[in-house]
């Protein structure tokens, strides 16, 4: 290898740029560094050195390619405090874009197309990867919410100026750019009964859980379009967590998402955008079905996620074509456990590639390997056991 990343560097980004991939790699001289690869090692190399010593290392993060294959990241140079850094992919064309402290860093918000957005200093941004490319858009009077990319343009709220006792919420503000400053614009205000959560994006809409404005302000799961019409309530939720994104995914005409709507708790529900068109997928309150849905993935037509089923529990990979029988167990195989990586997220990290859908499991006699699919279940195997051994 001519890069590796050890279990103590912390933070690890990568992206996919034009056939190579852009990771945090660690230099044996100057630390974490961004390193750019085309998966052979004679074409692994450092895209540049930033900062000084292995104690003064760079820490890239936020590694995020934009369309025409320029990166954008967040690096400290040990020397000059941190900032926003843009590469074409060698060290004469990579260069500090804004400049910022190197705590706490400065995250890209969204990418669109060839731009990105990110906050710095109270107003909003954007840069292609060029210093004459990144200027500010906007002054932000209040913070930034739930940014998204829906319909070709850059999608995010501002909160109220102030909350004062109301008995019918408040008014949050819905902005889109399409990265001009003339193309910045207030696009309607709605009232809420509370913070609207991140937005996620499926099947050219966005979704958000949000209080109603009014009594007795029930929390819902909202749609959006970016337009005032077009931004309305799908669905009465039970409370629960709140402030996290919603778990969606498209699969042709519809979209899936995983609510709390029925007594049941959360599970697996289907839209076609209206209310009337939101149902569960299994209407059967008393029939059984998977819990703990996680990592939604459209994939040859239909949709595929982990969850639990059975008693006791089991973990396994699942397949959905939107009905109750055709919502079904593929592969009971665990997904990965936190004390085992080490982290808090144990995501499975469902992969299509071609027509082969890869993920992490643990099938116990191997430990946490590479699985792959091809949508059926004697087609959902082990790729290869790297760590012989069941941990």
């Amino acid at each position: 290898p001519t890069a590796f990343v050890p279990a103590s560097l912390g933070t690890f980004d990568l992206a996919e740029s034009d056939g190579r991939i852009v990771f945090t790699g660690l230099d044996p001289r100057t630390g974490p560094q961004p390193f750019s690869s085309d998966l052979t090692p004679g074409g692994t190399e450092a895209i540049a050195m930033i900062g000084g010593v292995l104690a003064g290392n760079s820490d890239p993060n936020h590694l995020t390619v934009l369309d025409g294959g320029r990166v954008v990241f967040n690096a400290c140079d040990g020397h000059n405090g941190g900032g926003l850094w843009g590469s074409d992919g060698t060290e004469a064309g990579t260069q500090r874009l804004v400049a910022d402290v190197c705590f706490p860093r400065l995250q890209i918000l969204q990418r669109l197309g060839g731009l990105a957005f990110f906050q710095l200093l109270k107003k909003l941004w954007r840069t292609d990867g060029t210093p004459a490319g990144t200027f500010p858009l906007l002054d932000l009077p209040t913070p930034l919410r739930d940014p998204a990319a829906l319909g070709g343009r850059f999608l995010f709220v501002l909160d109220p100026p102030a909350f004062p006792p109301s008995a019918n919420g408040w008014e949050w503000d819905f902005w889109t750019s399409d990265g001009t400053a003339a193309g910045t614009q207030l696009a309607f205000p709605f009232r809420f009964g509370s913070t609207p959560d991140p937005i996620t994006t499926a099947g050219g809409l966005g979704f958000f859980q949000a209080r109603a404005a009014t009594a007795p302000f029930p929390l819902q799961l909202w749609r959006t379009d970016g337009t005032e019409g077009g931004t309305r309530p799908l669905l009465d939720l039970r409370d629960g967590p709140t402030g996290l994104p919603v778990e969606v995914a498209a699969v042709g005409e519809r979209t899936y998402f995983v609510a709390w709507a029925r007594s049941v708790g959360p599970e697996l529900w289907v839209t076609d955008g209206t209310a009337a068109g939101t149902a569960p997928v299994i209407p059967d309150l008393a029939a059984p079905r998977p819990v703990n849905l996680t990592d939604l993935t459209a994939f040859r037509g239909a949709l595929y996620f982990y969850a639990q089923s059975g008693n006791p529990a089991t973990w396994g990979l699942w397949r959905s074509d939107g009905t109750d029988a055709g919502t079904r167990l593929l592969k009971a195989v665990d997904r990965p456990h936190p004390v085992l990586i080490g982290v808090s997220d144990a995501s499975p990290e469902l992969t299509p590639v071609g027509d082969q859908l890869f993920f992490r499991a643990d099938d116990v006699v191997h430990g946490l390997e590479l699985w792959k699919t091809d949508g059926t279940p004697d087609g959902t195997v082990l790729v290869k056991d790297i760590a012989p051994g069941s941990r």
